[in-house]
């Protein structure tokens, strides 16, 4: 991290807005055959083939929380592997805020605990108990190549413990067709932060960088 200009980063973060902005650009390359998908189909987008090529075509793309929730669960993983919040889960009506070691008691989506490197750097929502705004800024990114050279079609099925699809005679129907992403898919993104100071700029960058896995879980 020696390469980072320190002296443009804030020294604390500050109260409100003041436009301290750094961008990390990146190309996410798939290894395998990941899901990005909603309501059961893979999500697409119409959009410019470049900006001089103004036709119109259909590329694959990944919106915003499929590309920071990976992360930031990836950095909860690290503050509770060091000790920076519980692992403890959160029962309903646990009214507690620390475990009996004197952990915060954090869970991602039930309950934040507002002072630790995720909850400031990406933001939280805790009812009438106050939010802040996430200083993670991204956008939806799409595929460098259109929809019909990202994407191929799978026949799923589930054999019965013999290992094969029929079983007394019958034959079953558990058979189903899924649309993946192929290997070696480019999706260019920008990832901005704001008046982050550096500790927390390296969290999310670190994040960034330990992120190996995407999109909804592949059989």
């Amino acid at each position: 991290m020696s390469v980072l200009h320190a002296e443009s980063f804030p020294s604390q973060v500050p109260p409100k807005p003041a436009g301290h902005y750094a961008h990390i650009v990146m190309l996410r390359i798939t290894d395998s055959y990941p899901l990005f998908q909603t309501d059961g189909e893979l999500n697409t987008a119409r959009v410019c083939a470049g900006g001089a090529d103004t036709q119109v075509i259909t590329r694959l793309t990944m919106f915003k929380r499929k590309q920071t929730t990976p992360e930031r669960l990836v950095g909860r993983e690290l503050l509770r592997r060091y000790g920076f919040i519980s692992a403890e889960s959160i029962e309903a009506g646990d009214k507690r805020e620390e475990d009996d070691q004197g952990l915060p008691l954090d869970e991602y989506n039930v309950r934040f605990c507002q002072w630790t490197p995720d909850a400031i750097a990406y933001g939280y929502a805790i009812g009438d108990s106050g939010s802040e705004r996430s200083k993670v800024l991204s956008d939806t990114c799409y595929s460098l190549t259109p929809y019909d050279d990202s994407h191929e079609a799978f026949t799923l099925n589930a054999p019965y413990e013999s290992g094969t699809m029929s079983q007394r005679g019958e034959v079953t129907s558990r058979i189903n067709e899924q649309d993946h992403v192929r290997p070696q898919v480019i999706f260019p993104s920008v990832l901005t932060t704001r008046d982050l100071t550096l500790p927390l700029f390296t969290y999310v960058l670190n994040n960034v960088l330990r992120t190996r896995r995407y999109g909804a879980q592949t059989t």
